[in-house]
């Protein structure tokens, strides 16, 4: 059979129309885009605080080399970079207490949407 002698099927298929208050789409997605603007600052610093940490790291682990030499003053120098990445590691998980904030904003988003899509339904 050739290309020309066959037939698609055709589907037809009927739309509902209803009415949805544009503001409460619009305040969905205001909160949307606060929650990834906010994500993607709180990302982007961590991923700084990450660099830091790992730049720190291997400056402990030079020193930690240093150590083997000349340990006298430089256990002193490694207990300060190591004080250091401690602080930021308690930074880092002041900074990972936000992600549970927006995972909170983030389910109630996805409420709200499975609301309007309940509604559209």
């Amino acid at each position: 059979m050739s290309s020309s002698q066959q037939t698609s099927p055709k589907f037809s298929a009927t739309r509902k129309i209803l009415s949805i208050d544009q503001n409460f789409v619009n305040q969905i997605e205001g909160a949307a885009y606060g929650v990834a603007k906010d994500l993607n600052g709180m990302l982007s610093n961590l991923q700084g605080q990450m660099f830091q940490a790992s730049k720190l790291t291997r400056s402990s682990f030079d020193i930690y080399d240093l150590t083997i030499t000349n340990y006298c003053s430089t256990i002193q120098e490694a207990a300060n970079k190591t004080k250091k990445l401690i602080i930021l590691c308690e930074s880092l998980d002041q900074e990972f207490s936000m992600v549970h904030k927006l995972a909170a904003q983030i389910k109630d988003i996805k409420q709200q949407v499975d609301v309007l899509q309940n509604v559209i339904r």
